[in-house]
C-alpha cells in the first residue's frame, strides 16, 4: 500500500473524529488535547534518546498535563500554572552542584515544557473563547456565531491540513527550489507558497459556509497566518528530528509517522491563531484582556 494511500485512509477516518471532537469541545476536546501533547512529548524523549541531556519526562508529562488543565480553566490560572511549574522545575534543577549542568538542563527541558505544554494549550484557550460573556455576545449578534470557538478552530484545522495537502501536491508536481535543504529536503519553495494559497482559499470557503462571519480581509490574513505558521512549525519538528537522527517521530498514524508527525504543524498554529483571533475581536471593539 502507497503512503498516499495510507494518508487518504487515516484522512477518511480521521476527519471525521477530529471534527466531532472540535463540535463537543469541553471535557472530550481537553482530553484530546492532552493526549496529544502526552504521545507527542513520549516520541520527543525517544527523539533525544542519544543525546547526552536528559530532563525527566514524567516532570515534563505532568507539567504540561497541568498548563493544560490551566488553559481549561481560564487563562489566567494557565499564565499562574505555567510560571509555577517553570518556577518549581527550575528549583528541582538546583540540586545538582554544577551550575553548567543546571543551565543545560534547565534548557533542554524548558523547550519540551513550552512546545507541547504551553504551545499547545492555546488551542483549549480558543476552544473555549465564547465562554467569555463579552465575546460571546458580540459573536451572536454581530457575526451570528453561536459557538465562536469552534468555528475558528474548525477554520485552523482545515487551514492548517489544507496548507499540508496544497503544498505537498504543488511540491510533487511543480517543485523545484528547496525551501531548506538542511532541515527539510523534501519542501520546496513552490510547495510552499501553493499551501498558502490552498490555505488563503480554505478560509474564505469556511468562512462562507459559517455564512461570512469574517471580512474578506480577515479571511485572508488568517489563511495566510495559519499557513505560514504551520510551515514554521512542520520545520522545527523537522530540526528536532534530524538532530536526533530519525525519519519519522513514531509509527502510529499510518502514513504519516508518529503523533508529532501528523499535529507538528499545530504546535506553532495554536499561538498565533489565538493571538490572531484576540486582535480580530480587538480590532472588532471587543477588549478581550
Amino acid at each position: 500500500m502507497s503512503n498516499l494511500t495510507k494518508r487518504l485512509i487515516t484522512a477518511a477516518l480521521g476527519v471525521p473524529a477530529i471534527l466531532l471532537v472540535l463540535y463537543l469541545g469541553g471535557i472530550p476536546f481537553l482530553l484530546f488535547i492532552l493526549g496529544i501533547m502526552i504521545i507527542s512529548i513520549l516520541e520527543y524523549f525517544d527523539i533525544i534518546a542519544a543525546t547526552k541531556f536528559k530532563p525527566n519526562k514524567y516532570l515534563i508529562i505532568i507539567g504540561s498535563v497541568v498548563i493544560g488543565i490551566g488553559a481549561y480553566i481560564c487563562s489566567f490560572i494557565l499564565m499562574f500554572l505555567f510560571t509555577a511549574t517553570v518556577i518549581i522545575y527550575m528549583l528541582l534543577q538546583l540540586r545538582e552542584d554544577d551550575f553548567t549542568h543546571v543551565v543545560k538542563m534547565f534548557g533542554i527541558a524548558l523547550f519540551p515544557l513550552i512546545y507541547f505544554g504551553w504551545f499547545l494549550s492555546h488551542g483549549i484557550l480558543l476552544r473555549n473563547i465564547g465562554d467569555i460573556g463579552i465575546v460571546s455576545n458580540y459573536s451572536i449578534e454581530k457575526l451570528g456565531l453561536q459557538d465562536p470557538g469552534f468555528f475558528f478552530l474548525v477554520l485552523v484545522f482545515a487551514c492548517t491540513f489544507m496548507n499540508d495537502t496544497g503544498a505537498y501536491f504543488t511540491g510533487k508536481i511543480l517543485g523545484i527550489n528547496k525551501l531548506s535543504p538542511n532541515i527539510s529536503p523534501g519542501k520546496t519553495v513552490e510547495g510552499t507558497i501553493g499551501g498558502l494559497l490552498v490555505s488563503v482559499v480554505t478560509a474564505l470557503l469556511f468562512n462562507l459556509i459559517f455564512s461570512s462571519p469574517l471580512t474578506l480581509i480577515w479571511a485572508i490574513i488568517f489563511g495566510i497566518s495559519v499557513g505560514a505558521s504551520a510551515v514554521m512549525g512542520d520545520l522545527l519538528e523537522s530540526s528536532i528530528k534530524r538532530g536526533g537522527g530519525v525519519k519519522d517521530s513514531g509509527g502510529i498514524v499510518p502514513g504519516h509517522g508518529g503523533v508529532l508527525d501528523r499535529f507538528d504543524s499545530f504546535f506553532l498554529v495554536f499561538p498565533v491563531a489565538y493571538y490572531l483571533t484576540i486582535l480580530f475581536y480587538y480590532f472588532s471593539g471587543v477588549t478581550v484582556y
